[in-house]
């Protein structure tokens, strides 16, 4: 509950620093971590965002401890 997903993609040939965040997605109001067996997440039907290719946000300039990728 309250957590939120988030879609990255990494062409093939592209280096791994260059992975974008393309969309991003709150989990349904009743997902439960521990009974999901078969790996699907459900996003809210609400809260959900595509990115389009003018708003590119690279994941690891968010998500990076300074180690170089």
């Amino acid at each position: 509950m309250n957590s939120a997903c988030l879609l990255t993609e990494c062409p093939k040939g592209v280096a791994e620093k260059r992975r974008r965040i393309i969309g991003a997605f709150m989990l349904q109001d009743n997902f439960e971590s521990s009974a999901c067996r078969d790996g699907i997440i459900q996003s809210h039907e609400k809260y959900r965002i595509q990115l389009n290719d003018k708003e590119t946000l690279f994941y690891w300039d968010y998500f990076s401890d300074g180690a170089e990728i």
